[in-house]
């Protein structure tokens, strides 16, 4: 996301959220940090993302952030990581913030038909966001 013209990092997204928020220590790797709001616990998992990126939730365990560029119509991919979001789709109240737009954010709906969810911003029950500001709207 951009915050004025300034591209924010992961880092400066962890020390904002600590400013505005009450922060707990994660309780598990699953997890960036927990931020309390009101009484509720939301877990956060904080995303390096920008335009170079396709995200991809090949399931609702299994993430796919695949690197890469716009070719025509296509994009390429040069190399990609899975997530295993096991532990972290066990948590409640669970917010992922993308620090910036991925070229695409796609889900599949089984094995040979996939969607394009990048202007959706629950996934699974996961609240997908781009400024830390609307955690809990």
């Amino acid at each position: 996301m951009d915050y004025g013209g300034v591209s924010i990092n992961k880092r400066e997204i962890i020390k904002s959220l600590k400013k505005e928020f009450s922060v707990l220590k994660r309780s598990d790797a699953s997890h960036d940090l927990i931020v309390v709001i009101d009484d509720i616990k939301y877990y956060i998992k904080i995303m390096n993302t920008n335009s170079n990126i396709q995200f991809t939730l090949n399931s609702r365990y299994v993430w796919q952030l695949k690197k890469g560029r716009i070719s025509g119509i296509r994009f390429k991919g040069s190399s990609s990581a899975l997530l295993d979001v096991r532990n972290f789709m066990s948590k409640e109240n669970r917010v992922v913030i993308l620090t910036n737009k991925p070229y695409k954010i796609l889900m599949y709906l089984n094995e040979s038909e996939i969607v394009d969810v990048s202007t959706k911003s629950v996934i699974h029950g996961t609240k997908f966001i781009y400024d830390f500001r609307n955690i809990n709207c």
